[in-house]
């Protein structure tokens, strides 16, 4: 609550931040607020406090703080104060009454350690301090030649105001101190006195000045003040409000906060190309030609191709028609949607026909037809390129290109990524220009890369180069899972210039940050849906710390705070309540950040080969008895949809293994004797062809709508 009141009152979305701090301060040249840890503190002096920094924030500029003297600090210090606290009371008159029962709290406690002595004996600058704070039900006493200062601390609107009137301030204590052979304490702060007011001078029993001009007092009576690094004048009573406020009013055993911070990287030069990806398989097949092990060099090449192209036009043959009927059924549904969204209103313009009936019906106007807008799709989909994947890696790229198929065949922009950490030679891909090592920053790694597969700028016979190559490979991992070299002949050649690595999902995520905001500028897409399909967990991340990386997570030592740099969003990382491994890695963390950076809509579609591990999954996420009436669902229809699950918009569970793989057949080869069979068998038929291009259908509904 605080956090917000601080930004409110700055008016700006400055970055608030919990540490184990003495004091309240604010960095004026990164617009951050540090805020201590505090204890039994009321709401009114935490707004008192958050109050007077953020008066900092909006009036007090970095530079000319900076190169204040340090002689001068002191003074500019409560002359500054009076003005940004003058100026906050106007800006917001509700911080009138905070501010005055908030210094009646530290005076009524006695912070500014003056309830045993005189105030009319103290030194000028405590009695300035004390006046602008406690002077609302406080008298304070001045001399005459004194109050012409405190009217213009009053009257001071400008920093340059500040600095002359500091000036001429420690010009008066300096001529005051000159005339006088023994300063008293009015005029100089003494600094020879211990904690109960009572001092002690030094050796030769004389508070005597150097040369130039400087005590030689130090805090036990005894040695020299450093010309450069003391202030001239004290204020004891800002340095004793200070100290109880550290002693009183910081918890300094808390759990210390860590803010780690999430921003847009460049993922540019960690992306291969689709023309860099097509050239990798052109090279390696050129390699293996050249070595000639298997026939001659014109009947690799030709056998290579025609086993290519034999794959290729299957998945056409099979599917095609398929994404056709698909195509017919999007623009019925979207057609329907516009229907029941137009709506008829009056155009003020008298229809002729009705004129003769004015006298028995009122509405003798015409009418038109208001159609709902239309906005612009996009899809950035995210595909796992794991090891775990192999065993669903050919039904999953059948759903690829299908899905890509129809977005060719609709004119919706897409970009299909597929994300590894594989290490790619120089030759397709050069070193990151940028690899951050500020402390709090999170770790992406170097070699966690992204493979552009598909988009909407591929030429036609780009691709279908890119599918018959991804054809090519998907096979070949099946004939490698398998073994099986009788279904897959032996001599048949199957590209690996592509491996099947580990899961770094989370720094795919980080990277969609930008491409995704990049994506909407090139196509002018409004709603973009980024979908995730993987079967697995995401690699752990880092962060940054003061000692080297350490694991981003939760942690029982320390309060852990994941911090979007762009948007200044602030999520505290808990522990996690799901028993598995993803909720352990935080992606919901990424998923979060990601939608509300780019304003989209983040589906993930969960690859799980066993039911165990799916029953495992619902059972985390509802009650016992709702689990099991949903995982009797999941068994049912081969998929399940959960709503904001780990942060997705949509999340489902689809059962891997031959239901991913796109059906050759909508009615099979049985005879049907009746009407009503055949109706039953087609209408089975396109629940099958649902449930095996659920990636497909699923994206149709939700653009439809």
């Amino acid at each position: 609550m605080i956090d917000k009141l601080a930004k409110l009152l700055a008016t700006e979305d400055i970055i608030v931040e919990h540490r184990n701090a003495i004091t309240a301060s604010f960095d004026t040249k990164n617009r951050i607020l540090t805020l201590p840890m505090w204890k039994d503190t009321s709401h009114t002096l935490e707004t008192l406090l958050v109050g007077h920094e953020v008066g900092h924030a909006l009036y007090t500029p970095d530079s000319g703080w900076s190169q204040m003297a340090n002689q001068k600090k002191m003074i500019c210090n409560v002359v500054e104060d009076a003005r940004i606290e003058r100026k906050m009371k106007i800006k917001y008159p509700g911080l009138r009454r905070d501010f005055y029962e908030g210094y009646k709290e530290l005076f009524d406690k006695d912070f500014f350690k003056i309830k045993d002595k005189k105030i009319e004996t103290m030194n000028f600058l405590d009695r300035l301090n004390l006046h602008f704070k406690i002077g609302a039900f406080q008298s304070i006493p001045f001399e005459e030649d004194e109050k012409c200062f405190v009217d213009d601390v009053e009257n001071a609107k400008t920093w340059n105001e500040i600095i002359d009137i500091t000036n001429r301030i420690f010009n008066f204590l300096k001529k005051k101190e000159d005339d006088l052979d023994s300063p008293p304490e009015y005029i100089r702060g003494d600094k020879s006195k211990d904690s109960d007011g009572e001092g002690q001078e030094d050796s030769d029993g004389e508070g005597q000045e150097d040369s130039d001009g400087e005590g030689q007092e130090d805090s036990d009576g005894e040695g020299q003040e450093d010309s450069d690094g003391e202030d001239e004048f004290s204020c004891n009573t800002q340095t004793a409000m200070n100290d109880n406020i550290a002693e009183k009013l910081i918890d300094d055993k808390s759990k210390p906060f860590v803010y780690v911070n999430i921003e847009d990287v460049e993922y540019k030069d960690k992306t291969l190309s689709y023309t860099t990806i097509l050239q990798m398989f052109r090279d390696e097949k050129n390699k293996s030609i050249n070595c000639g092990n298997i026939g001659s060099r014109e009947d690799l090449i030709s056998k290579i191709a025609k086993q290519n192209k034999v794959s290729w036009n299957k998945f056409l043959n099979v599917n095609s028609k398929v994404v056709s009927y698909l195509v017919k059924e999007f623009e019925m549904k979207k057609a329907a949607d516009h229907y029941i969204r137009q709506r008829e209103a009056k155009t003020g313009v008298i229809n002729c026909n009705k004129l003769h009936a004015y006298t028995i019906i009122d509405d003798i106007f015409k009418k038109t037809v208001i159609l709902p807008e239309s906005k612009n799709h996009g899809l950035v989909l995210f595909v796992d390129f794991s090891g775990s994947m192999s065993e669903n890696m050919h039904g999953t790229i059948e759903q690829l290109l299908c899905l890509t198929l129809f977005c060719r065949r609709i004119n919706i922009p897409h970009r299909v990524y597929a994300f590894t950490d594989q290490k790619f030679s120089e030759e397709y891909i050069r070193k990151p220009s940028y690899i951050s090592n500020r402390v709090g920053d999170i770790i992406v790694r170097d070699e966690d890369k992204l493979l552009e597969l598909f988009t909407e700028k591929m030429r036609n016979n780009q691709f279908s180069e890119m599918g018959e190559w991804l054809l090519n490979f998907a096979e070949g991992l099946d004939r490698y899972r398998t073994r099986n070299y009788i279904k897959h002949d032996a001599d048949k050649w199957y590209s690996s210039c592509i491996r099947l690595n580990s899961t770094p999902l989370n720094s795919s995520l980080i990277y969609a940050r930008k491409l995704i905001t990049d994506f909407k500028k090139q196509t002018n897409a409004q709603i973009v849906n980024c979908v995730v399909l993987t079967d697995g967990d995401s690699n752990a991340n880092s962060y940054v710390s003061e000692l080297g990386p350490v694991g981003f997570g939760y942690s029982i030592r320390s309060k852990l705070i994941a911090r979007d740099i762009q948007t200044k969003q602030e999520i505290v990382i808990k522990k996690s309540t799901h028993d598995t491994a993803y909720g352990q890695r935080n992606t919901d963390i990424f998923v979060e950040f990601l939608r509300n950076r780019c304003d989209i809509n983040v589906i993930c579609y969960r690859i799980e080969n066993s039911y165990s591990r799916i029953r495992k999954t619902i059972h985390g996420a509802y009650d016992l008895e709702i689990a099991e009436i949903n995982c009797k669902k999941m068994r049912k229809q081969k998929y399940f949809q959960m709503k904001d699950f780990m942060k997705f918009d949509d999340y489902f569970l689809i059962h891997g293994g031959e239901n991913i793989n796109t059906e050759d057949s909508l009615l099979g080869d049985e005879i049907h004797e009746t009407k009503n069979t055949l109706m039953k068998a087609f209408m089975k038929a396109n629940v099958r062809r649902g449930v095996s291009r659920v990636l497909l259908s699923k994206f149709i509904e939700k653009i439809a709508a």
